[in-house]
């Protein structure tokens, strides 16, 4: 306040967020100062000798923000950058970093599991379609007849990982969410049962249908780019397998945030930010409808008062024990109504050349924890991508 207070009263909102204590002038904690910043293209630190933890070894780091995955990937081969982080290169990528640099020992490439990639059902009765897609059996007839395993191999050459919950393994409420949370395991058996509890029973075409609704042909979507189109395709796949006449669609970007949340059945999505503030994205208060322009991040429509109110008992607590007995009851909630599923966690890749010697990601995938021990014989360039 003794700061910015008097600044914060004259000021524009859009002169606030460009202030310089925001950028150059920022003053934080960290091993490097700001000494140069050209927006949107490079910031450039130099060593901080009061730095809490030591100075660092290197003096200066230049961090370049770059968007083409090959330039990424022609430049760390070429040494004209040293460590890439972020989420500037997928999964594909990273594995030709690593294949060339295991060949000539030129770089170490680790692949992080992050955020997890899910699916919504559609809950809203006048977007759902077909409308037996907001029956609960056949949400559980949808769950049983994904191999989560196999999709997550399929997608990262084996080293893929299925999620049953939404939170990563490295967090230490993960083995109670994942203990409460009512799973749904790979099982075609299960997912016929749930589709005969639901009213279906196929047909000569061998595909489900219910009378006086006809078939159930859903639409599995997904935006395009990356490895959508994969995702989709074998997920279509799976239910048709059990019998469920599924279609995968990709939705082209840009799109309007009313299309995003006037999906018919099924959409796939990824969740952002911190894992604490996962399970709050789910709320009825962050429901996208028309009155906020359908912009809440919970566009599948669901609602459900026992999870509002344990999410809002979360969002107002800082104990750090009752906030984790709170996100198991989430687990637990969610899962057992199912209006999202998980299906796996995607991997970030963190690579950087041989001559960059230091370099350890944390168990929660940070890289640049211990930047004071990196050890480098030239200023290090880090790449990023362009928020």
């Amino acid at each position: 306040r003794h700061s910015l207070e008097a600044q914060y009263q004259q000021v524009s909102p859009e002169d606030w967020d460009n202030l310089p204590c925001w950028t150059r002038s920022y003053v934080g904690l960290g091993a490097y100062r700001v000494d140069q910043w050209e927006p949107g293209t490079f910031v450039e630190g130099a060593a901080f000798d009061r730095f809490l933890f030591g100075r660092p070894k290197i003096e200066r780091l230049r961090l370049i923000f770059m968007q083409d995955p090959n330039a990424v990937a022609a430049t760390l081969l070429a040494e004209a950058a040293h460590l890439v982080a972020d989420i500037t290169i997928r999964f594909e990528t990273g594995i030709i970093l690593k294949r060339q640099w295991d060949a000539t020992s030129g770089g170490t490439v680790f692949f992080t599991p992050a955020q997890v990639r899910f699916s919504r059902f559609q809950m809203r009765p006048e977007a759902a379609n077909p409308r037996s897609i907001l029956d609960p059996n056949v949400h559980k007839a949808v769950a049983h007849a994904i191999d989560k395993q196999a999709l997550a191999d399929a997608l990262y050459e084996g080293q893929g990982t299925g999620a049953d919950v939404f939170a990563p393994k490295r967090t230490p409420w993960f083995t109670a969410m994942d203990q409460a949370a009512t799973k749904y395991p790979y099982d075609p058996k299960q997912s016929r049962a749930a589709m005969e509890a639901a009213g279906f029973a196929k047909g000569a075409d061998g595909f489900y249908a219910r009378p006086g609704e006809g078939g159930f042909s859903p639409e599995w979507r997904a935006t395009e780019g990356g490895d959508s189109g994969v995702q989709v395709g074998v997920l279509s796949d799976a239910l048709r397998r059990v019998g469920v006449d599924a279609h995968p669609f990709l939705l082209r970007r840009p799109f309007e945030m009313e299309t995003r949340a006037s999906f018919p059945a099924l959409m796939n999505w990824s969740t952002t930010g911190q894992p604490e503030d996962w399970l709050l994205e789910y709320t009825t208060g962050k429901m996208a409808t028309p009155e906020n322009r359908w912009n809440g991040t919970n566009f599948g429509g669901w609602s459900n008062s026992d999870y509002d109110r344990l999410a809002q008992q979360l969002a107002g607590s800082l104990d750090q024990s009752q906030r984790a007995d709170l996100m198991v009851k989430l687990a637990k909630v969610i899962s057992d109504e199912l209006p999202v599923m998980p299906l796996y966690y995607s991997l970030d890749v963190i690579a950087h050349v041989a001559t960059l010697r230091g370099v350890e990601p944390s168990p929660d995938g940070a890289i640049g924890w211990n930047v004071e021990k990196w050890e480098l014989s030239q200023p290090a360039i880090v790449l990023a991508m362009l928020p």
